[in-house]
């Protein structure tokens, strides 16, 4: 163990500065970073210019997009090893010893929630987060910016603001950053983050600070240790672009669930909101954790609250999937996990090239996900279940104005028309026509050969494919 480990790392700060004393990380780098397609040009990926009608193109952007990302996180994937050998020379040893301290911490985080609130917090717990939860992680942050890239929800700006409460390690700072680099969506971040553990937080001005020179993007970064639960953040007055929430609620109402001091919370950190500012709640997806997200998400409407629901829901009613304890709704994708990652991953028995979690967007403008498909005829739907293929049938489910509804093409009744429906995955958007009038959710739909499947345009927010 190496008590001072964190304080003894990056060029910003000596060995004796205080962790709540840190000055701002203000790098400025110039240098370029190649793009696997040489010809892609950050212009073609400006979410104010028109989709293209060529369908090519739109492949050929969203490639392009990829490479990109690619060689961004290559150079993340540098920058999180170089620091973790800096910051914790004692620990860093086997590959198999580190795959165990990853399933272990896996272990609390999906199995042992009870515990959560005293989860490790030792140098070893600190490399697992670091060398796989980081790593794997960051890419949740990647899509759901995707998705608000979908109805002009980014930030305008140039240069964001963004507080990230719960920050650990950091990740979804990171994958900010590398999603904010990506196409020149923005040209520098100022980042405030919040955490209960200060030696954990003690790993993000290395690590941006290192990432920033790689990626060459400025970052501002102020870090504060403190405790959610006692209700101050950071800035004071200060208007964010973006407030990050990650993994943060359930770990508050793990000892005693309460879905008003949940609300009173989100209402809170709402009002640090810049006009049009995004709050972003990510929650695990597991059956519990996820299900209080949805009771949160109905609250909110209840309560006439400002904070407006945003994604990824696509219609204000009750969420349906509240209706039976079975039930509940998250994200699940495939990511291009680089090949020591998926070693680490095998040996600890999880996985690297799929990332699971739920997540609320919340705005006071009003904006939201239905924009991006209202240019579609149809009824807007997402798809909230895997695909079940039986002999000579496809069927799936997806949640819209009509509900939750179950979607059934036989093989047979395959067309032109809609051939889309074979491109359906967990979490697409797409629309259905004839348009649908509240069909009984019971009965569902069957996709005959004259329906028409419309799908959105393709994800351009994330490095992998979906599943």
């Amino acid at each position: 163990e190496d008590p001072e480990g964190m304080q003894r790392c990056g060029r910003s700060f000596s060995r004796h500065t205080s962790l709540s004393t840190l000055p701002c990380l203000r790098i400025q780098h110039s240098r370029a970073i190649p793009c696997l397609d040489d010809s892609f040009e950050p212009s073609t990926l400006d979410p104010n210019r028109p989709h293209a009608a060529s369908s090519e193109h739109a492949i050929t952007v969203a490639q392009a997009h990829r490479n990109e990302m690619r060689a961004l996180e290559g150079r993340l994937h540098a920058c999180v090893d170089r620091v973790a050998e800096a910051c914790l020379p004692a620990i860093s040893s086997s590959s198999q010893a580190l795959a165990q301290r990853v399933a272990e911490l896996s272990q609390v985080y999906t199995r042992e929630r009870g515990e959560l609130l005293q989860a490790p917090r030792s140098g070893a717990a600190l490399e697992a987060r670091l060398r796989f939860f980081l790593r794997r992680d960051q890419a949740i942050m990647q899509r759901i910016l995707g998705e608000l890239e979908r109805f002009a929800g980014l930030p305008t700006g140039e240069s964001w603001r963004v507080l990230d409460l719960g920050a650990g390690v950091g990740a979804m700072s990171v994958g900010t950053a590398l999603f904010a680099k990506a196409g020149g969506r923005a040209k520098a971040l100022h980042i405030d983050a919040l955490d209960i553990d200060a030696r954990a937080l003690g790993c993000m001005p290395p690590l941006l600070a290192r990432l920033a020179e790689e990626i060459a993007l400025p970052i501002t970064l102020r870090i504060h240790p403190g405790d959610l639960r006692q209700g101050a953040l950071p800035g004071g007055a200060a208007a964010y672009d973006l407030i990050l929430v990650s993994f943060v609620l359930n770990e508050l109402n793990a000892a005693k669930p309460s879905l008003e001091s949940s609300l009173q919370r989100l209402e809170h950190w709402g009002r640090s909101l810049a006009p049009g500012g995004s709050l972003i709640v990510i929650e695990p997806a597991l059956r519990e954790p996820t299900r209080a997200l949805h009771r949160l998400r109905d609250a909110l409407l209840a309560t006439g609250s400002s904070l407006r629901v945003a994604a990824p829901c696509l219609h204000d009613a009750p969420c349906p999937m509240l209706r039976s304890e079975r039930d509940w709704c998250h994200e699940e994708y495939g990511v291009e996990a680089p090949k020591e990652l998926q070693a680490l991953a095998q040996k600890a028995g999880l996985r690297a090239d799929r990332i699971r979690y739920s997540y609320l967007v919340l705005r006071h403008d009003g904006r939201n996900l239905r924009e991006a498909l209202s240019p579609l005829p149809g009824t807007p739907l997402r798809m909230v279940s895997t695909r079940r293929v039986s002999k000579g049938k496809i069927e799936l489910w997806g949640c819209g104005s009509p509900g939750s509804l179950r979607l059934s093409r036989l093989d047979r009744h395959r067309s032109e028309e809609n051939a889309a429906f074979d491109a359906l995955q967990r979490g697409r958007l797409f629309t259905v026509e004839p348009a649908l009038s509240a069909p009984s959710e019971n009965q569902g739909l069957r996709i005959g050969p004259e329906s028409r499947i419309h799908l959105a345009s393709a994800d351009e927010g994330n490095s992998g494919g979906d599943e």
